[in-house]
């Protein structure tokens, strides 16, 4: 319905419409008063309907003769003889309002059909508009689902092929771990790492240990962040990053079809080959291209391989695999993530230094009382994995037959002792020591944040007994000036009061001081002249605390009572920065950045002194 305020003069010829019908309905509750008009009616006066028939007000009427005496019939209706009649009254006023509204659907249709010249006219740039605002709309959808639906963090993104994720969350798991309660396990997140060096990642392990969803993992990570979309992480505080890749190809499920005479291996090998072709065809754009801006960004390519040198014997599979792995990586802009069972592609790492190697961690099930392990579901790099397939047969649904299993473990302990025994041993030996160095990596973190409170602590307080010193000593210089001036006080007790108090905290700043001996340690003396160049312990509170420094230079305070208090300190960074995790590190210092602290923010290595 177009505005009538828009337009004057369909408002005006509206507003006569709306007083021409309340005219008819005056008309027609004075008819409804006359005995001699409502007698013929049917209904009655009270029960009368009245009718909308072509735009007149029309009334049922009984007979045809009483309608043509009191009015036009207009209709009849279906059933009963009954006919609809326009009263005589109100005939000229009904004619009146059906040219009127005629003329308003006329001025309606001008109306339209100039604002519909008007948007045929301006298409392009209404065009323009609209893209932009779904453009604008998917730009906050995207800020919308990174900040509200998981944690997440904006990757940065550079042009080197590098993908560098701490703790990724899958997050299709995520929403569907939030929206049900089905999954049987709780999202493990994974690192995700992928560069220059480790061009070419093989991860391995048990069956539905999760190797197929790592992988997907990053080709998930990599799309994410080429759409903008934030990447979703178990710790938002973090930096992450993931690339630019111009292409990502996968390779994953079976793709064998009977119409067109594809068997699994054939359908693989042919997806391989158009990988290959490809890259081929890039790096040929790159040669006649060379110096251009394409030639930056979009280069890499991200190539995901599920399930490589199956569907075929596993020694020649696992030949052809290899084969078209070398080949792609003798692309520089590749970088390839893929799954495997096979031991010869397992072992790539310990031969060539351009793949690294990667597994899906397993643990006993304790609760089973069986000799099976259960996946993790985490990724480790720098191992390789069994494949476990008697685990995962135990956990089939329904379950297999004990008598099954245990044939198949004496068929596989009948045969000859093969590479396989050995990769499981190696495996279960690394496994063994991965979770030792776990085990002391979290001891350490935990003695670290317990040092570190113990020395907060331990300097607050020494810094509160210096301020209550300080306090004393004003409180005996007012003393000592009452004293001169009142003879009658009674200076002994006093003064005896006062230094008794100091000693006392002289004996706690003393015990203080010997904790500090105990870190390695001591406090600056007060008589103590720093010389340049001399290295100090930052123990002031704030993101320096706990990092060494050298003097630069030691300026005097235009305080006399903080004369040659104030030091010039360089941080540096030392053996201490690998534990502090969270605290500065060199990156984060400019070279030329210096502290101005005062002599109670710094402390002295304690250094033995031996007699030669």
């Amino acid at each position: 319905r177009l505005n009538g305020e828009m337009f004057p003069s369909l408002g005006l010829m509206r507003k006569k419409e709306r007083d021409l019908v309340s005219d008819l309905e005056k008309t027609l509750q004075g008819l409804f008063r006359s005995k001699a008009f409502t007698s013929n009616l049917i209904g009655g006066k009270d029960l009368v309907e009245t009718s909308d028939l072509g735009g007149r007000i029309v009334v049922p009427v009984k007979r045809r003769k009483s309608a043509d005496a009191i009015g036009i019939v207009r209709g009849f209706a279906e059933k009963g003889g009954a006919c609809y009649v326009e009263p005589k009254a109100m005939v000229q006023k009904g004619d009146e309002l059906s040219e009127l509204r005629a003329e308003i659907e006329n001025q309606e249709k001008e109306i339209l059909q100039h604002l519909g010249s008007l948007v045929i006219s301006a298409a392009p740039i209404i065009e323009v508009g609209m893209q932009s605002i779904g453009r604008i709309d998917t730009i906050f959808a995207r800020a919308a689902y990174g900040r509200m639906a998981l944690s997440s963090v904006i990757p940065h993104i550079g042009e080197e092929g590098r993908i560098s994720v701490k703790g990724f969350v899958h997050p299709v798991l995520a929403e569907n771990q939030q929206e049900s309660t089905k999954l049987l396990h709780d999202v493990v997140p994974i690192d995700l790492r992928l560069d220059e060096v480790c061009r070419s990642l093989v991860i391995s392990g048990p069956n539905g240990g999760g190797k197929t969803v790592a992988m997907k993992a990053f080709g998930l990570a990599a799309a994410m962040s080429k759409v903008a979309i934030p990447v979703a992480v178990d710790n938002k505080n973090q930096q992450a990053r993931v690339d630019f890749f111009g292409n990502i190809f996968v390779e994953v499920g079976d793709q064998q079809s009977v119409s067109g005479g594809e068997s699994t291996l054939i359908s693989r090998l042919n997806s391989c080959s158009s990988v290959i072709q490809i890259l081929s065809s890039i790096e040929s754009f790159k040669s006649e291209h060379d110096g251009s801006p394409s030639n930056c960004l979009g280069s890499h390519t991200l190539i995901l391989l599920d399930e490589l040198g199956g569907g075929t014997d596993p020694e020649a599979g696992s030949a052809i695999s290899q084969a078209i792995l070398e080949n792609i990586l003798e692309h520089k802009g590749a970088r390839t993530v893929c799954t495997t069972h096979a031991p010869q592609l397992k072992a790539l790492s310990f031969n060539d230094d351009k793949f690294h190697c990667a597994s899906m961690l397993l643990d006993i099930d304790h609760e089973s009382g069986n000799d099976y392990k259960l996946p993790t579901f985490q990724l480790a790099y720098g191992s390789i994995g069994d494949s476990y397939a008697f685990g995962a047969a135990s956990r089939c649904a329904p379950a297999l037959p004990d008598g099954v299993l245990k044939r198949a473990s004496d068929i596989l302990s009948g045969g000859e002792e093969g590479s396989g025994d050995i990769m499981r041993a190696i495996s279960s030996s690394l496994e063994r020591e991965r979770m030792a160095a776990k085990s002391s990596a979290l001891e350490a973190e935990t003695f670290r944040k317990d040092t570190l409170k113990c020395r907060g602590a331990m300097i607050s307080l020494a810094k509160a007994y210096e301020q209550h010193l300080a306090r004393l000593e004003v409180r005996i210089d007012a003393i000592y000036k009452d004293l001169r001036e009142d003879e009658t006080r009674n200076a002994y007790e006093l003064v005896g009061d006062t230094l008794a108090e100091l000693r006392h905290v002289k004996k706690r700043i003393k015990s203080e001081q010997d904790l500090l001996t105990e870190r390695g340690l001591k406090m600056v003396p007060i008589d103590y002249e720093f010389t340049e160049g001399e290295t100090v312990v930052i123990i002031a509170k704030g993101e320096w605390d706990g990092q060494t420094g050298v003097v630069s230079s030691v300026e005097s305070s235009p305080v006399p009572s903080m004369r040659d208090n104030v030091l010039m300190v360089t941080p540096s960074v030392d053996w201490g920065d690998h534990i502090y995790e969270n605290r500065v590190t060199l990156k984060d210092v400019p070279p030329s950045i210096t502290l101005p602290l005062k002599r109670s923010d710094v402390a002295l290595w304690n250094y033995p002194d031996y007699d030669w």
